[in-house]
């Protein structure tokens, strides 16, 4: 590890200075030095594992003054509350793109090509072994690798940001929620909304009292986009020479390779990804979570149209029920995808379009559509006369979250023991659409479910050989 000037090493600098600088994270440059200077110890090294598609534009996000600034524009009573500007002699704190990796060279061409000088590998074990440069890890790969990756990552005491959800299986998501607790790290999931605007009024509105009890929350996907449903895995052909497929299979049973499988349409087969909850569920419900302070439901169950030992439904419905907490009566969440929708309640009026989130409330509904930037419509209207004053901090974007918890040696409120629990309320669905032939709700005791117990076989399966979590 390189030594700076005045013998600390930039990752010690980092983490020495981190509280020091918790509460001045935006630095004029002329300060550091002059227009576009940003000294090394100002630098988190990230690695990205997984970088084509959606990891490209995490990193870009991670790096692009760009992204934060219109995260900024985005969140206006931020703007408007701290002066804060998209100013051109502004130093944000973000991040060094420092290594790379990634299975298929072809697919992750336009990522090494925009990062020329970035150290490339294929191995996340070999990268994160050899390259101790390395302070944080942004993970993208298919599900079935994040809780891998992840768990390595954090062993060697890194701060991951690692795409939704945490782990393939609930075991995985315990392992990493324990190395979070243990490594004392800054940790984020994917699900960007929880940082967005929309998020922050509706949490507000919630805990202003104004909407009563909340009783039910309903989620509405238009999810899958990517094959699914009762239908076989497609017959084997040559893999391409630019994909080493052995790795791509990672810890997943060894079955022959399709590029149907591969790449983005691998959410939809059960070895690799969670379908739409994993894509788009752990994005929606994390707000309620976080809202309504919800631990693990007592009472899971689900129905889906049919699908194979390969595919995921092509449309589900699933409903987890929580006890009360506190003075918050019980509550149930609701999900719905693949053309399915909820009926529409009495309580709204004639001709309103449902909308991707409702909650319902005694006294009013919240409705919220998937693009968390946008403030939620309420009803009855008259509630909107008298908005709740603003009481939660807006951060800026979820990699700003991120790479300033990292400088500043705190933590994310995306961190993984919150959305690790978001993620295990997710996979709890998954196992009961498994287990719908058995005509009865899922009980669960936090730990185990107690009347069907074959599905807690579904809490993890066995890896390939060479691999561990």
């Amino acid at each position: 590890m390189k030594k700076m000037n005045n013998g600390f090493s930039r990752r010690e600098f980092i983490a020495t200075t981190g509280t020091a600088v918790a509460a001045f994270t935006i630095v004029p440059r002329k300060v550091l030095g002059g227009s576009g200077y940003q000294p090394p110890s100002d630098m988190v090294n990230v690695a990205g594992i997984g970088i084509a598609n959606h990891g490209f534009e995490n990193l870009r996000g991670m790096q692009s003054p760009t992204g934060v600034y219109e995260s900024q524009q985005r969140q206006g009573a931020f703007i408007a509350r701290t002066n804060a500007s998209p100013n051109p002699d502004v130093n944000i704190n973000l991040a060094n793109i420092y290594a790379l990796c990634d299975v298929d060279d072809e697919y992750a061409a336009p990522v090494y090509n925009a990062y020329p000088k970035a150290k490339r590998y294929k191995d996340y074990r070999e990268m994160l072994d050899k390259e101790r440069e390395i302070d944080a890890v942004y993970i993208a790969t298919p599900d079935h690798h994040h809780a891998l990756a992840t768990a390595y990552a954090l062993r060697m005491k890194k701060p991951v940001h690692c795409e939704k959800p945490l782990g393939l299986t609930i075991h995985e998501t315990r392992v990493c929620r324990q190395l979070a607790r243990e490594a004392k790290v800054a940790t984020t999931l994917g699900n960007q909304g929880h940082f967005d605007l929309g998020t922050y009024h509706t949490l507000e509105w919630i805990q202003s009292g104004v909407m009563g009890d909340i009783t039910d929350v309903y989620y509405v996907s238009n999810a899958p986009s990517w094959p699914c449903g009762n239908i076989p895995r497609p017959s084997g052909v040559a893999v391409p020479s630019t994909l080493d497929y052995n790795l791509w299979l990672g810890p997943a049973a060894d079955k022959p390779y399709h590029p149907d499988t591969t790449h983005f349409n691998w959410r939809g087969l059960w070895d690799y990804g969670t379908g739409a909850m994993g894509d788009f569920g752990i994005h929606l419900m994390d707000n309620a979570v976080r809202a309504l302070k919800l631990g693990t439901p007592y009472r899971i169950q689900a129905s889906s149209s049919r699908y194979s030992t390969e595919f995921h439904p092509q449309a589900e419905k699933m409903r987890w029920d929580f006890a009360a907490r506190g003075s918050m009566p019980p509550v149930s969440l609701h999900w719905f995808d693949g053309g399915l929708k909820p009926d529409i309640p009495p309580q709204l009026p004639p001709n309103v379009n449902f909308q991707e989130m409702m909650w319902m409330g005694s006294t009013g509904v919240i409705m919220m559509g998937a693009r968390f930037s946008q403030p939620p419509t309420l009803f009855p209207e008259e509630v909107m006369k008298n908005p709740p004053p603003e009481t939660i901090e807006r951060p800026g974007n979820i990699h700003e979250a991120w790479i300033n918890a990292i400088k500043t040696g705190t933590d994310t409120t995306n961190n993984f023991e919150h959305s690790g629990l978001v993620s295990e309320i997710a996979l709890l669905g998954l196992i009961a659409v498994k287990m719908q032939s058995k005509n009865t709700p899922m009980l669960y005791d936090g730990e185990t479910i107690t009347n069907i117990p074959e599905a807690n076989d579904l809490f993890h399966y066995e890896y390939r050989k060479g691999w561990t979590l």
